[in-house]
């Protein structure tokens, strides 16, 4: 499994050092419950990536459980799955259509993956999900 690594600020990441502070002594099983949604999104990521970055069916990378557990993290997975579309690509476009009810990419681009993804990262800079412009 890789493990890719995501940037917080620092009041997040003072939370996340006070919670794994609070739950050093907590058994596994039961710090998954207790995940932040960053935390726990990346986990799902990492595995959804390692499971179908090698797949080209469209379907089968979609169709996979853990896109879809993250699909029912919510609305709130939106900054986290931009963040990941720009690092590392990755089918992300139903999981933000079903997400954000939004669709700006254009009818003549669909089919075109670095157009799709400009358009999805155009469109969370323009919406404040995206807070730099890298």
């Amino acid at each position: 499994m890789s493990l890719h690594s995501i940037y917080v600020d620092d009041e997040v990441f003072a939370e996340l050092q006070k919670r794994a502070t609070a739950l050093k002594d907590t058994p596994n099983r039961v710090l998954r419950r207790v995940l932040l949604p960053g935390e726990r999104f990346i986990e799902l990521a990492n595995r959804w990536h390692d499971e179908t970055d090698h797949l080209s069916s469209p379907s089968c990378i979609t169709d996979n459980g853990l896109y879809l557990e993250i699909i029912s993290m919510g609305e709130a997975v939106i900054p986290l799955i931009l963040q990941d579309l720009r690092e590392r690509g990755g089918l992300w476009y139903q999981a933000l259509r079903i997400l954000s009810d939004a669709d700006p990419v254009p009818i003549e681009v669909r089919g075109d993956v670095p157009k799709m993804k400009e358009a999805w990262l155009s469109w969370g800079r323009d919406k404040g999900y995206i807070k730099d412009s890298v």
